[in-house]
């Protein structure tokens, strides 16, 4: 089996590495079976967009790794020797932005860019004005099924099981989550700014102004997690 592994802390993947070879697994860095993400959830998504739609084996060596399903390199070693284990997955996001397509594989966040003033923002489904109003506030969390545990969860103290999902960010009129489908587009519309725009830990982030547009849907691709037996 071909190994690829993402870690927190590069020069900490080499006892991992060697550990893996000793149960026969074959190291690469291109074209990987599996991708070994050693870190907490956000080397995890560093690995997606790395190595994207490859299957993830999340492992911790860190108490915030919430999704984690291996606790350390030894007993990863052990459980990639049996190689009893089968794949979940879940859909990505995809932000259309300025002739720009990004994925997320945890969640598309709007925020406010000065925390004194509130960001106000029109939203659509599928051309279709939703709740025939203009929303005033922090901004939106669009989440997928993986990322519904993150910040959406802060936000609403809730989770989704399919489909994807956005949390109204501290509205002056309070809302309930809004869970939407794949064939659903969102169009977001902004009519006071300046907001942020950002996809998952993704470094680069958009800055928006007033009349500017995005839209999110639930993308074909899917990201893979490995689980043990």
């Amino acid at each position: 089996m071909k190994i690829a592994v993402v870690a927190k802390n590069t020069y900490d993947a080499v006892p991992l590495k060697d550990k893996l070879k000793e149960f026969g697994c074959h190291y690469v860095s291109d074209n990987p079976d599996v991708v070994v993400s050693w870190g907490g959830d956000g080397t995890f998504l560093i690995a997606e967009q790395k190595f994207q739609g490859i299957p993830k084996v999340l492992v911790r060596d860190s108490r915030l790794c919430l999704k984690c399903n291996v606790e350390d390199i030894h007993d990863l070693a052990v459980k990639m020797q049996f190689r009893k284990f089968k794949y979940t997955s879940f859909r990505k996001l995809e932000l259309s932005y300025l002739h720009k397509k990004l994925l997320a594989s945890n969640d598309i966040i709007l925020r406010n860019k000065n925390q004194q003033q509130a960001i106000r923002f029109d939203l659509y489904r599928n051309g279709r004005k939703i709740y025939n109003q203009e929303f005033i506030g922090d901004g939106l969390v669009f989440a997928t099924v993986f990322g519904s545990t993150a910040y959406y969860n802060s936000i609403t103290r809730k989770t989704i099981k399919s489909g994807a999902a956005i949390a109204f960010n501290n509205t002056v009129e309070p809302h309930q989550p809004f869970q939407f489908r794949k064939s659903d587009i969102i169009k977001v519309v902004l009519t006071r700014g300046p907001a942020i725009l950002t996809v998952d830990n993704i470094r680069k982030s958009f800055i928006l102004n007033r009349a500017d547009t995005f839209t999110v849907r639930i993308s074909d691709q899917k990201a893979k997690i490995v689980r043990f037996h």
